[in-house]
């Protein structure tokens, strides 16, 4: 069996005055991620609805470049925050209806 360093590390900065573009994150994270956790059971953390950030963007960003793992887990980091509606979940994640549209079978939040 392969050994994988448990931190994967992956770094894209934008030339100063800009922002880097959706597609220029997303290629980032293709590249990087291609091949690495093959047949891996791998857990990912996300953060919960306090916090800013793109989860919906990056979400199906690591369910494409995550596609050959064998098993992909997400965990909601709630810390001591309410458990999430089902609306609250669909938001965080952009999957509408709530906790529907993951596919490939082989993941779960």
């Amino acid at each position: 069996m392969r050994e994988y360093d448990p931190l994967l590390w992956v770094e894209i900065a934008a030339p100063e005055g800009r922002t880097l573009s959706d597609e220029e994150v997303r290629q980032t994270l293709l590249s990087a991620l291609a091949g690495q956790l093959s047949r891996q059971r791998l857990l990912v953390l996300i953060p919960d609805h306090t916090r800013t950030f793109p989860l919906p963007f990056l979400f199906r960003v690591l369910l494409e470049a995550l596609h050959d793992a064998q098993a992909l887990d997400f965990l909601i980091a709630l810390g001591t925050h309410p458990p999430l509606s089902d609306d609250q979940f669909g938001s965080l994640l952009g999957i509408t209806p709530p906790r529907a549209g993951i596919p490939g079978g082989r993941q779960r939040v």
